[in-house]
């Protein structure tokens, strides 16, 4: 929206993400125990519970009334592949997601996760990147960011020419 004066315009609404939002396609971390719901509605059929620290991609997002109080709702794919709605902000409560979005520069700055977590919680699981019937580790498509400075190889065998580094901080997607 914009407001117009004699042959001039300003912008009233700017597109700076404010601290503590969320993005769409950001990976955020799951800070209580969610309900994943078919629909954006809250009465829709429950799918799954998500736990506490599990992480989601969120693709969508909407506001529902209840009582006349909003709600923030968010559709997600979880790492088992699972699709759904969740609620990320309550009326006058703290969020159920964590503000920091996983694949942003910021989560790979020292001091980001309390003792490592994040490096811990993504060993003891599988991904949703991880396909172990087909023995891959990538997902086509799928967006990546590096916590550490890599290699890029021609192939997989570490002997083969080298392409450049990837950066610690950058994002890769897979082709």
């Amino acid at each position: 929206a914009t407001i117009s004066r004699e042959g001039w315009s300003r912008p009233v609404l700017g597109f700076r993400r404010l601290t503590g939002s969320w993005e769409l396609g950001g990976r955020y971390r799951v800070l209580e125990s969610l309900v994943l719901r078919a629909g954006m509605e809250l009465d829709s059929e429950s799918l799954c519970e998500l736990s506490k620290r599990e992480e989601v991609l969120v693709l969508d997002m909407g506001l529902v009334l209840r009582d006349g109080q909003p709600r923030l709702r968010a559709k997600v794919r979880t790492d088992s592949g699972a699709l759904g709605w969740l609620t990320m902000e309550l009326p006058s409560g703290p969020p159920m997601l964590d503000s920091m979005n996983l694949l942003s520069v910021r989560a790979v700055k020292p001091g980001c996760f309390s003792k490592g977590a994040s490096s811990r919680v993504a060993r003891m699981r599988p991904r949703a990147s991880v396909s172990h019937e087909r023995n891959e580790v990538w997902e086509v498509g799928g967006m990546y960011r590096a916590m550490s400075s890599a290699q890029l190889r021609h192939d997989v065998e570490l002997n083969s020419s080298s392409l450049g580094t990837l950066k610690k901080g950058a994002l890769a997607t897979v082709q």
